[in-house]
């Protein structure tokens, strides 16, 4: 997988821009909680289970470190489809709602320019788990 900086920056800065909004009170709209999140009023947040729908695929995974296997947080992980998902502080990420038999690459890349590519098989409705290596090209 090639870098692609210009396509992170593109989505590092509108996260920003959403995330800064909704902190500061700009008018922003809160951002939906994410799996694994907790809910404002202490209650845990979505499971992946209830974020597959019938009829979707969901990629849903971990990036770690190829050498360490230690995970990797504020991982761009990008779709078959240029789907993006960031890595939170346990390296996890979510790739909700994908049209069964899509295929192509999964590709990730952090801030340290650690890259993985896994090749995907026609995506089956459901859930599928995968684990992206991360290292230095």
């Amino acid at each position: 997988m090639s870098p692609r900086p210009w396509t992170l920056a593109a989505v590092a800065l509108g996260l920003l821009a959403a995330c800064r909004g909704a902190e500061e009170g700009s008018g922003g709209a809160a951002a939906a909680p994410l799996v694994g999140d907790e809910l404002p009023d202490g209650r845990p947040g979505p499971t992946v289970e209830a974020v597959a729908r019938v009829g979707e695929a969901v990629i849903t995974g971990t990036a770690v470190d190829a050498d360490t296997g230690s995970p990797v947080p504020g991982a761009y992980v990008r779709g078959p489809r240029g789907e993006v998902a960031v890595t939170d502080a346990s390296g996890r990420f979510v790739l909700p709602g994908l049209p069964p038999g899509s295929e192509g690459l999964l590709e990730a890349q952090d801030a340290e320019g650690r890259v993985a590519a896994n090749p995907l098989r026609p995506l089956r409705e459901g859930i599928l788990e995968v684990v992206l290596r991360l290292r230095r090209p």
